[in-house]
């Protein structure tokens, strides 16, 4: 390799140029600006010498019929194509898998968005709570706090006959309790095959961690199991494996799906068991280990501050028996969830993730939810008027719920 420099009124005529001069393999290494012209280092193969016929004329000696050529730069710094082991098939069907998916998953933000759009457009034409100071001042909070303009919409529609800000912020309550589901938040340690869904990057692994904690501490680390079924992520298994580890209880790795029935039947009688499932494909994990393992229990597993219609796909999907909030720490807003949860009713679970460890947990139900977004939502109404970045959100909705205070 040797490395030529090229001066050029732009970039455009310095590539041109290199072209040029030394061809479409010739590999650009850095440009900059100097002196007002455009200088471009560019990096290009050595040309290969003539052999030399050290043994020409000399008798029984044979001489090469093509002479030697040395590898290219592009064979050096990248590798051969040619000798290159090619990727798995298992590993190709779950790129493209997750390829789909990253891809549904932009159809739906778009979606969202040009709903969004289309409610603006009519709040807009006829401007709810316009003769409303309090409930003008409410509506700018909840935008600044990422409401969605359909939850927005129905809760300033209520507030036409308040005089202030607290009494705005009790009549949300109201609302917002009476919209979500009645049913109680599940309570306890769970008790027999409990199978974790979610979608990647929600938290899922700790939750199981957390809820083998919990189990553990009530019933004993012995009558535990945690199994990460048909998990290839890396770093998947070794996050469950350190994780039991440190709290005393037993881990095991399916890779097989169709491995796990007999897996479940060698374990014999526990009072927990755990399985950890994929972040992605939940609808065709969901079906089959239904029937892999019919006595499983599905719950889910979601971050506080999930996007609205990514969280009502998820729940419409199927019937789940619990829902579990994780990330209350980072969560900046709390309404997407709310809202999903009004469209579609689920059981909360009582336990919720506030940090990665699987001691940072903290208790939740609707009424706690329902303190929570509205804490964020009164520290906007006090300030007068509503920043352009929002705070982190601080989990201090009760004063009972120590354990969610963070150093």
């Amino acid at each position: 390799m040797e490395l030529k420099r090229i001066l050029a009124r732009d970039l455009r005529s310095a590539t041109e140029q290199a072209t040029a001069l030394y061809g479409t393999d010739a590999l650009i290494i850095s440009h900059e600006i100097v002196n007002g012209r455009t200088e471009v280092i560019v990096a290009v193969d050595l040309q290969p010498a003539e052999p030399i016929e050290l043994f020409e004329g000399i008798p029984g000696v044979p001489r090469e019929q093509t002479p030697r050529q040395a590898p290219s730069f592009e064979d050096v710094l990248l590798g051969s194509q040619k000798t290159a082991p090619p990727a798995p098939a298992a590993d190709q069907g779950r790129e493209q898998i997750r390829a789909r998916e990253i891809v549904d998953l932009v159809r739906q933000e778009m979606a969202t968005l040009r709903k969004e759009m289309r409610l603006s457009q009519q709040q807009s034409l006829t401007p709810f709570g316009h003769q409303n100071p309090v409930a003008r001042m409410i509506d700018r909070a909840l935008e600044a706090d990422h409401a969605p303009m359909g939850l927005r919409m129905l809760l300033s529609e209520e507030l036409e006959s308040v005089e202030s800000a607290p009494q705005a912020l009790e009549r949300l309550g109201d609302i917002l309790r009476s919209s979500l589901s009645p049913r109680q938040s599940m309570t306890g340690p769970l008790v027999g095959q409990h199978a974790i869904f979610g979608p990647s990057g929600s938290g899922k692994t700790s939750m199981v961690l957390r809820l083998a904690q919990q189990a553990a501490e009530y019933f004993g680390e012995a009558q535990v199991c945690v199994i990460s079924w048909a998990d290839h992520r890396p770093g998947a298994w070794p996050q469950v494996q350190l994780g039991c580890a440190r709290l005393g209880v037993e881990s095991l790795r399916v890779q097989q799906s169709e491995q796990l029935p007999e897996i479940l039947e060698a374990l014999g009688p526990r009072r927990l068991i755990l399985i950890d499932t994929p972040g992605h494909s939940l609808t065709e994990h969901r079906q089959q280990l239904t029937s892999l393992c019919p006595d499983g229990i599905a719950h889910l597993v979601l971050p506080a501050d999930v996007a609205a219609h990514q969280a009502e796909r998820l729940l419409r999907g199927y019937a789940w028996h619990s829902l579990l909030l994780s990330k209350l720490d980072e969560a900046h807003h709390l309404w997407g969830i709310v809202q999903a949860l009004i469209h579609v009713p689920a059981q909360l679970h009582q336990t919720a993730g506030c940090g990665p460890a699987p001691s940072d947990s903290a208790e939740m139900s609707a009424d706690v939810l329902v303190r929570m977004a509205l804490d964020g939502l009164s520290k906007r109404t006090d300030q007068g008027e509503t920043p352009a970045k929002p705070a982190r959100m601080t989990a201090t909705a009760a004063a009972s719920l120590q354990s969610w205070a963070r150093p």
